[in-house]
């Protein structure tokens, strides 16, 4: 019983820093566009810029 004592409050713990770094991540754009990123090395393009807007090492 006492093991009980101990292991709730950590769980809840563990379980509200998870909650916050997801809503932290949330908050800043982190799961707004998963596939560009992805995608971006698969496509060239013209203007040698990437999808994301950086120069590629063509450019530097």
């Amino acid at each position: 019983m006492t093991i009980l004592v101990m292991t709730i409050p950590v769980t809840f713990l563990l379980v509200s820093f998870f909650v916050i770094a997801f809503v932290v991540a949330a908050k800043k754009n982190q799961f707004k566009d998963l596939e560009t990123p992805a995608h971006a090395m698969l496509i060239e393009n013209e203007e040698n810029e990437d999808l994301m807007g950086r120069k590629t090492e063509h450019e530097k």
